[in-house]
């Protein structure tokens, strides 16, 4: 088990750095988009992103009986691929398509992150030592709390970095989005290597 969890946590902690990072980059700006680029209320930008919340909680939901028919990596790659597709409908914002197009956008963004958020942690614990489950998952936290902080902070410097030039802010937005995206597609690539049920006995046998 030891053997495998070394192993593994690299791709395990990086996953959760990658899958962070797309909802601190745009979940940073939403408000600020919602109210400064389409002239909405604070109230329904905040109701926008409580719907995501909830929306999060169903995808968690749904993850906790799924995970028992299916494989950690499809259900991260279901996960993300939902939070890569809701982030580009969610920017249709910018470019003044109908709202409901944004707002289903951060609502299956949401049903993702429900999904991909804990099956992240739960490969590490399949591969965890008896008694160093803590310790072997505080790097997989670590990095996902760290994805958050720096998706948000590249988001803030790009819109700081348009105003600079002298671009509009829907610019300086859409390139937070951007770098959301490619947060996103950059973890569809090394989802399929987490740890899946079992792995440990083999990996340690051989």
């Amino acid at each position: 088990g030891t053997f495998a969890a070394r192993h593994c946590l690299p791709a395990a902690a990086a996953a959760a750095f990658l899958l962070a990072a797309p909802l601190g980059a745009a979940d940073s700006v939403a408000t600020l988009m919602l109210r400064a680029v389409n002239g909405r209320s604070l109230a329904e930008a905040g109701a926008v992103l409580a719907a995501m919340t909830v929306a999060w909680s169903l995808g968690s939901w749904w993850q906790s009986r799924a995970v028992t028919h299916h494989r950690i990596g499809a259900l991260v790659l279901l996960g993300t691929t939902m939070v890569a597709v809701g982030l580009v409908a969610a920017a249709t914002a910018l470019v003044h398509l109908p709202l409901a197009i944004s707002y289903a956008g951060w609502t299956v963004a949401g049903i993702g992150m429900g999904i991909a958020f804990p099956s992240i942690p739960l490969s590490v614990m399949n591969v965890a030592a008896e008694g160093e489950e803590a310790s072997e998952l505080s790097a997989t936290l670590l990095m996902d709390t760290l994805g958050w902080a720096m998706g948000a902070g590249f988001g803030g410097a790009v819109i700081a970095l348009a105003e600079t030039v002298g671009a509009e802010l829907r610019v300086g937005i859409g390139g937070s989005f951007g770098i959301g995206l490619l947060a996103a597609l950059m973890l569809l690539a090394i989802a399929r290597r987490l740890p899946e049920p079992g792995q440990a006995r083999v990996d340690s046998a051989t």
